[in-house]
Protein backbone atom coordinates (compact mmCIF):
# COMPACT_ATOMS: atom_id res chain seq x y z
CA UNK A 1 0.00 0.00 0.00
CA UNK A 2 1.11 3.70 -0.95
CA UNK A 3 2.44 5.74 2.05
CA UNK A 4 0.88 9.60 1.37
CA UNK A 5 3.34 11.91 0.99
CA UNK A 6 4.86 14.03 3.50
CA UNK A 7 4.96 17.68 1.77
CA UNK A 8 7.16 20.37 2.77
CA UNK A 9 6.15 23.84 4.38
CA UNK A 10 7.08 25.25 0.86
CA UNK A 11 5.74 22.80 -1.32
CA UNK A 12 2.18 23.42 0.86
CA UNK A 13 2.50 26.99 0.35
CA UNK A 14 3.19 26.71 -3.40
CA UNK A 15 -0.22 24.15 -3.83
CA UNK A 16 -2.09 26.92 -1.88
CA UNK A 17 -1.27 29.84 -3.78
CA UNK A 18 -1.78 28.07 -7.28
CA UNK A 19 -5.17 26.74 -5.78
CA UNK A 20 -6.04 30.19 -5.35
CA UNK A 21 -5.13 31.47 -8.55
CA UNK A 22 -6.70 28.67 -10.39
CA UNK A 23 -10.50 29.93 -9.20
CA UNK A 24 -11.14 26.07 -8.64
CA UNK A 25 -12.84 25.05 -5.02
CA UNK A 26 -10.74 22.56 -3.63
CA UNK A 27 -12.64 19.50 -4.67
CA UNK A 28 -11.82 20.23 -8.18
CA UNK A 29 -8.13 21.59 -7.51
CA UNK A 30 -7.37 18.37 -5.51
CA UNK A 31 -8.26 16.17 -8.44
CA UNK A 32 -6.27 18.40 -10.81
CA UNK A 33 -3.00 18.11 -9.20
CA UNK A 34 -3.12 15.03 -7.51
CA UNK A 35 -3.04 15.99 -3.59
CA UNK A 36 -5.58 14.55 -1.32
CA UNK A 37 -8.66 16.88 -0.74
CA UNK A 38 -8.37 16.60 3.03
CA UNK A 39 -4.64 17.61 2.91
CA UNK A 40 -5.64 20.83 0.83
CA UNK A 41 -8.18 21.31 3.38
CA UNK A 42 -6.37 21.12 6.56
CA UNK A 43 -3.20 23.74 4.81
CA UNK A 44 -6.39 26.29 3.84
CA UNK A 45 -8.17 25.91 7.09
CA UNK A 46 -5.74 24.22 9.62
CA UNK A 47 -7.48 22.07 12.37
CA UNK A 48 -10.99 22.85 13.86
CA UNK A 49 -10.35 23.60 17.69
CA UNK A 50 -11.70 20.73 19.98
CA UNK A 51 -15.23 22.10 21.37
CA UNK A 52 -15.46 21.04 24.52
CA UNK A 53 -18.79 20.19 26.12
CA UNK A 54 -19.88 21.46 29.72
CA UNK A 55 -20.08 18.15 31.72
CA UNK A 56 -23.71 17.91 32.44
CA UNK A 57 -24.57 16.02 36.43
CA UNK A 58 -27.51 15.93 38.08
CA UNK A 59 -30.84 17.61 37.43
CA UNK A 60 -31.87 21.42 36.62
CA UNK A 61 -33.77 22.68 39.74
CA UNK A 62 -37.56 21.94 39.77
CA UNK A 63 -40.43 23.01 41.95
CA UNK A 64 -43.23 20.80 42.49
CA UNK A 65 -46.11 22.49 43.12
CA UNK A 66 -48.57 21.29 46.62
CA UNK A 67 -51.22 20.70 44.36
CA UNK A 68 -52.73 16.71 43.11
CA UNK A 69 -53.23 16.16 39.74
CA UNK A 70 -54.11 13.19 38.75
CA UNK A 71 -53.18 13.88 34.67
CA UNK A 72 -49.39 14.69 35.33
CA UNK A 73 -47.42 13.97 32.90
CA UNK A 74 -43.62 14.16 34.07
CA UNK A 75 -40.88 14.36 31.07
CA UNK A 76 -36.94 14.10 32.59
CA UNK A 77 -34.66 14.19 29.59
CA UNK A 78 -31.16 12.98 31.18
CA UNK A 79 -27.87 14.41 29.91
CA UNK A 80 -26.82 11.10 28.42
CA UNK A 81 -30.00 11.23 26.24
CA UNK A 82 -32.20 9.35 27.73
CA UNK A 83 -35.80 10.13 28.53
CA UNK A 84 -37.83 8.89 31.10
CA UNK A 85 -41.82 9.72 31.20
CA UNK A 86 -43.68 9.45 34.35
CA UNK A 87 -47.59 9.70 34.18
CA UNK A 88 -50.67 9.25 35.93
CA UNK A 89 -51.57 10.01 39.76
CA UNK A 90 -47.79 11.34 40.99
CA UNK A 91 -48.25 12.86 44.10
CA UNK A 92 -45.73 16.02 45.30
CA UNK A 93 -44.28 14.02 47.48
CA UNK A 94 -43.53 10.94 45.42
CA UNK A 95 -41.84 13.74 42.47
CA UNK A 96 -39.68 14.96 45.36
CA UNK A 97 -38.47 11.62 46.36
CA UNK A 98 -37.19 11.20 42.69
CA UNK A 99 -35.60 13.89 42.13
CA UNK A 100 -33.59 14.38 45.51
Amino acid sequence: MNQPKNYTLSERANFIDQWKASKLDLRSFSKQCGVPLTSLRYWVYGKKPKVEKPKLTGFLPVHVSEAYNSELEVILDLPTGMRMTLRGALTPSYLKALIS
